[in-house]
């Protein structure tokens, strides 16, 4: 699971992450046989863009995750067969200063 970012900031427009999901083999490469049922839930100051089952296809996929209109925290949840991930997002006003976390 890898976030473009953490850090989303909300102004005027709302703010979006990418979230990649890979099933990597026990070399850590792709496992490009992988089709896998995925299920996201968010909690907090985020939403999904998108459905909330997805299907890695040749073992990748992603969702993508915005900001609902105010500051705060929020938790994006990953379930699958092999295992539970959560990722945890911040919400920033646009001018609040604070070093991103960008990748």
């Amino acid at each position: 699971v890898q976030p473009s970012h953490t850090t989303l900031r909300e102004g005027m427009v709302y703010d979006m992450a990418a979230v990649r999901l890979r099933v990597l083999d026990e070399f850590g490469r792709i496992a490009s046989y992988a089709q896998l049922p995925v299920s996201l839930r968010c909690e907090g100051d985020i939403e999904l863009v998108g459905p909330s089952m997805v299907t890695l296809e040749g073992g990748m996929g992603g969702t993508y995750v915005r900001t609902r209109g105010r500051t705060g925290y929020g938790r994006l949840e990953i379930e699958t067969i092999l295992g539970k991930a959560q990722l945890e997002f911040i919400i920033l006003r646009e001018d609040e200063e604070e070093e991103d976390d960008e990748q």
